[in-house]
């Protein structure tokens, strides 16, 4: 009679969790992603999804989380779902062990830290999937930190390493790369926090495409790349003989980002013209471990292309390691990312398009779904 109660409470507690995490934070997030109008519909549609999951297991029901939020533009709500319903159970059942558990997911990959001549790049895993990157002057010791979205990390690496933390590059204004700026900067008051628009939290500099700036030794160079949001920036990193690009949520291993906020022009753009243009040497740092299903629908694309298979073994080896797929170059996402090779006749032929515009377009119509 008590295990029957405590089933029932546990399953009511999870209807009322995914209802109400999900309302509360979804005007937010479509808002910021660029599905305003579409609030209405999906907080309807939410309602039905946490109805249907009665009595679901937890695996099977963060499995349909996942994928249900990519059709509503919130995919990092599931990550604060699971924590909330681990502290719910955990006062309702003693969960111990599955809240601590949830929380450890966080921890996608190891940190990793890339040494050039005269720059450090650490990169540190956020969340369930996002990276975020400290990029240090090794002459001086001056950093700073690319998306810092879990900011204690930050904190502790930079204390670690006797840092001097200054700066603050934001890609863009989601919650998963800007969601740690007002917490950084409560904790530092004195850095500077870019951003390409108010939207970014915390912001207090503003930057465009072109603009410069100093770190230490080192020269940032903003690039002004929208199309996943409006206000996106691409941040380029050089030293006297090395050049990295933060590219957020534009450029990804194998893949890019949505277009929430733009359109296949604005990407072409970006990846083609800005990006496709800088020295092939330069490294590549993304927002997001994605690198896998990426390069599997890059696979399904190009199927005869031997450097995406050389792409998905090295995947896989970091995978099986817990080690990031990051950095990769601008040389390799020439051969292996189809957004990259909308030129490519081997790609056009694949979507029965010859206009890279189109091609651009027709591509990801056909990931979003892939």
């Amino acid at each position: 009679m008590v295990n029957h109660k405590r089933e029932k409470k546990s399953k009511s507690a999870l209807t009322e969790v995914i209802t109400r995490e999900y309302t509360i934070h979804l005007h937010k997030r479509l808002h910021g992603v660029g599905f305003k109008k579409r609030a209405p519909r999906a907080i309807k549609e939410i309602k039905k999804f946490a109805s249907k999951q009665m009595g679901t297991e937890d695996v099977r029901i963060e499995t349909r989380l996942n994928k249900f939020v990519w059709t509503q533009g919130i995919r990092n709500v599931p990550f604060r779902v699971r924590v909330r319903l681990a502290r719910r159970r955990n006062e309702d059942e003693d969960s111990l062990y599955r809240a601590s558990s949830l929380i450890r997911r966080r921890n996608h990959t190891e940190t990793k830290s890339v040494s050039y001549q005269n720059m450090d790049v650490h990169v540190l895993s956020a969340l369930s999937d996002n990276y975020m990157y400290l990029v240090v002057d090794k002459d001086t010791g001056t950093a700073a930190i690319v998306d810092p979205v879990e900011p204690k990390k930050v904190l502790e690496m930079v204390k670690a390493k006797n840092l001097n933390l200054t700066t603050v590059l934001t890609t863009h204004h989601h919650w998963d790369h800007a969601g740690g700026n007002k917490e950084l900067f409560k904790a530092m008051p004195t850095l500077s926090v870019l951003g390409g628009e108010e939207r970014v939290d915390a912001v207090n500099r503003i930057v465009g495409h072109g603009d410069k700036l100093e770190l230490g030794s080192l020269k940032i160079e903003c690039l002004f790349t929208p199309c996943h949001t409006r206000g996106h920036i691409c941040y380029k990193v050089s030293s006297s003989d090395d050049v990295c690009l933060f590219t957020g949520d534009t450029l990804f291993i194998g893949g890019c980002g949505r277009f929430f906020e733009g359109n296949a022009d604005q990407m072409y753009n970006a990846l083609v013209k800005i990006i496709g243009n800088l020295p092939d040497a330069t490294k590549i740092y993304c927002g997001h471990e994605y690198t896998l299903a990426n390069l599997k629908f890059a696979k399904h694309v190009e199927p005869n292309n031997t450097d995406i298979d050389e792409k998905i073994d090295f995947a896989l080896k970091c995978q099986s390691e817990k080690m990031p797929t990051v950095p990769s170059s601008v040389a390799d996402e020439k051969r292996i990312n189809p957004f990259m090779r909308v030129d490519q006749k081997t790609v056009q032929d694949h979507v029965k398009k010859s206009d890279p515009i189109m091609v651009m377009a027709a591509l990801r119509e056909e990931k979003n779904k892939f």
